[in-house]
């Protein structure tokens, strides 16, 4: 890794005082190492930027604290110029899982019976199709997440395609081809 981002590392340390987790500090500076010899300069070049150091550095810092990993359970990942983290929806799933729910999610593919339960919030049926094409974000009709409390108590929401396509165009890169919601539309919703 370049010294420039190591030394915005270090630097944010000294000058905020943080506590830090050196564990997790490192895993994640050897993964940004991994990802610079995967994708090579340009990619490390974009990180570089000053603006970007600053937000590569202190993401991987709160992210490190949290005890996640960059590359497993957040990215970094180019908005315009601009890079953003992003944390994988799996951490929350786990976050939720601890606070004692069971937290379950799903995409709605078309040529799938569903049916949502509106007194429950949760499906009444859902038959998947396994020979949707699920790369293909049109081929995308709604999703839900759902919990089952301690009690036995369902907390959930439902999108319809249209609840996902405002999402999607709210989205600074949305439209874009190089946007996560077309490179990976399944992880986006």
């Amino acid at each position: 890794m370049t010294n420039e981002l190591q030394q915005y590392i270090k630097g944010a340390i000294i000058k905020y005082e943080l506590k830090v987790n050196d564990k997790y500090v490192k895993e994640n500076i050897l993964a940004l190492e991994e990802l610079k010899m995967k994708n090579g300069q340009s990619y490390m070049q974009l990180v570089n930027t000053a603006d970007n150091a600053k937000i590569t550095a202190l993401g991987i810092i709160k992210l490190s604290n949290k005890g996640l990993i960059f590359g497993k359970d957040f990215n970094i990942i180019p908005f315009k110029n601009k890079l953003t983290t992003v944390i994988d929806s799996k951490v929350y799933c786990k976050r939720i899982e601890e606070a004692g729910y069971s937290p379950r999610k799903a995409i709605i593919f078309k040529g799938e019976k569903f049916e949502w339960d509106s007194l429950n919030s949760c499906p009444k049926i859902h038959e998947i199709n396994f020979n949707a094409n699920t790369s293909d974000y049109n081929e995308i009709i709604g999703a839900y997440a759902f919990a089952k409390d301690k009690n036995g108590n369902y907390q959930g929401i439902l999108l319809r395609k249209a609840d996902i396509d405002r999402l999607k165009n709210s989205s600074p890169s949305g439209n874009s081809e190089y946007s996560p919601w077309n490179k990976w539309p399944k992880e986006m919703v």
